[in-house]
């Protein structure tokens, strides 16, 4: 059977209020352990990067990443959530314990 990840990314303001939201299809996972983010900063425009494995097409506004099983993600969004770049790094095997750092 088999075992589909999704991905939210969901932002808030101050109060809490909802400002944006993404969801993205991570396929099908090589690893029921597997957790397709795996981490997020800001910058200090108060940008938003995000990392993570997919096994499938994800997208974030900026373009489709067609991805095989152990693909990363990065991607960097803007306050509101538009996308500012992604890129896709291929794999052969899942990845874990990526951090992701700005300055």
């Amino acid at each position: 059977m088999a075992n589909i990840r999704n991905l939210f990314v969901v932002g808030l303001d101050s109060a809490g209020e909802h400002v944006f939201s993404h969801s993205l299809a991570g396929g099908e996972s090589w690893d029921a352990d597997a957790e397709p983010l795996r981490n997020v900063a800001f910058d200090p425009q108060g940008n938003l990067v995000v990392v993570g494995a997919h096994a499938g097409d994800v997208g974030f506004g900026c373009q489709t990443l067609d991805a095989a099983v152990g693909d990363m993600f990065l991607a960097k969004l803007d306050p509101k959530g538009a996308c500012l770049w992604s890129e896709r790094f291929p794999g052969t095997l899942a990845q874990r314990n990526i951090h992701v750092a700005v300055a």
